[in-house]
């Protein structure tokens, strides 16, 4: 009893420092903590709803990469959510 009890502690343990690793992830995947969303010089939006994942709102933390002319319009920000644009 008192084994099983341990493991189910351990295994809650590195679950939680799992996710908390998701949030340092930079990249393209439903995991990353900080999302990459690549411009040109015909993208001048953002829609935090869709442009980053499939069905998942954006991170709080978007790199914009490539080309930005202009002005970006940003739409469908979530309340409450401190948005960082790198």
């Amino acid at each position: 009893s008192n084994g099983w009890l341990r493991k189910v502690v351990l295994f809650l343990l590195v679950a939680s420092w799992l996710a908390d690793c998701a949030k340092f992830i930079i990249g393209k995947t439903s995991n990353a903590g900080a999302f990459e969303v690549d411009f040109d010089d015909e993208k001048r939006s953002l829609d935090l709803a869709a442009d980053c994942f499939e069905g998942k709102a954006c991170p709080p933390v978007v790199i914009l990469s490539g080309r930005q002319v202009g002005t970006i319009d940003v739409r469908n920000c979530q309340e409450g959510v401190m948005y960082t644009f790198v």
